[in-house]
């Protein structure tokens, strides 16, 4: 009886401090997100947008539809080759003296690549950008820029002419865009 009492006890004691630990770090996250989005008043379009992760933040999900003409899809299937969709991050710093600023007129924050073999939806979610280089940031909302080719596997060059997309987050977020493309010669 004693020994059951006393293991009670025990196991009580353990749950409580693992949901007083959880609390704790929840408040922690709570805390990071708050003063991520608090920097600057002005960086209020993004506040539930972003989930901090130590030193690193995920960004919104977005999808990018492909649609190509039926000339690329032929090319592609027969050359059994990939479409690469790119992204690209950047925005203005705060430091307008950055390198990357005054040669670019803004900074990379960051950029994210996917193969498709038989899909044409390129879905990015869990896509991470450093912590820090988002707090450098003048405005949180910074821009995303697409581009889109094929994966040169079967030749050297791109065969792809495709549209581009290029919007900031707070436009990109949340939503299925579509590129349209065809063959870059042929067509």
């Amino acid at each position: 009886m004693k020994k059951t009492l006393l293991i009670l006890i025990f196991l009580s004691f353990i749950s409580n401090s693992c949901e007083k630990n959880n609390s704790v770090i929840n408040e922690k996250k709570k805390i990071e997100t708050l003063e991520l989005n608090t920097k600057s008043s002005e960086n209020k379009v993004l506040i539930d947008s972003f989930r901090v992760l130590k030193d690193s933040v995920i960004i919104p999900e977005f999808a990018i539809k492909i649609n190509l003409s039926e000339k690329a899809k032929a090319k592609l299937k027969k050359d059994k080759e990939s479409t690469i969709v790119q992204a690209y991050f950047s925005g203005i710093p705060k430091d307008t003296l950055d390198s990357d600023y005054q040669k670019w007129g803004e900074t990379n924050i960051g950029q994210h690549r996917i193969e498709l073999w038989n899909s044409k939806i390129a879905h990015f979610k869990n896509v991470k950008i450093s912590k820090k280089a988002l707090e450098d940031l003048s405005d949180t909302n910074f821009e995303v820029l697409i581009n889109v080719f094929s994966g040169r596997h079967s030749t050297t060059s791109n065969i792809l002419d495709c549209g581009i997309l290029q919007a900031s987050i707070d436009k990109v977020k949340g939503k299925t865009h579509l590129i349209n493309g065809k063959l870059l010669f042929g067509e």
